[in-house]
């Protein structure tokens, strides 16, 4: 019997509704893009918008979660939101990172380091985040990347 999940995603050009079990919510955040001068203001309005909408989504979801998964952890506004949500409904928060990224990195570290699990897809992340001062959680690997 396959799991359902609940899906929120921001980013829908590529996910098809019949590809999981569940509920899909379309945030769609990839339309508040701007170039030139209006790219930060724009990105930043993004961001709002993306832990906002995933915030709201996750209020109305997380009473029947038995945890928080962030996929892809490294993108500021949703690794937030599913702290938030992690510690307002008492949840385990696992956070999937596929990089370590600069922006943000320094309240993104705090978050990583206080997740139940850090998942990395390769050793070399691994050791990345490590030096990055993710300390205090466990990291563990996933087959979907290989080293170098």
């Amino acid at each position: 019997m396959p799991f359902a999940f609940d899906v929120s995603d921001t980013d829908t050009t590529d996910l098809r509704a019949g590809s999981f079990s569940g509920t899909l919510t379309r945030i769609p955040a990839s339309r508040l893009r701007a170039p030139g001068l209006l790219y930060r203001p724009m990105r930043a309005l993004n961001w709002l918008w993306t832990l906002l909408a995933t915030l709201a989504a996750g209020v109305r979801c997380c009473r029947r979660c038995d945890a928080v998964y962030v996929p892809c952890s490294e993108i500021l506004p949703l690794s937030l939101a599913g702290f938030v949500l992690a510690r307002l409904f008492d949840l385990p928060l696992i956070v999937c990172n596929l990089n370590a990224g600069k922006k943000g990195w320094a309240l993104n570290r705090r978050i990583h380091d206080r997740a139940t699990c850090v998942v990395a897809i390769s050793r070399s992340l691994a050791s990345d985040l490590r030096a990055r001062g993710v300390t205090r959680a466990p990291v563990a690997l996933t087959g979907m990347a290989a080293d170098d």
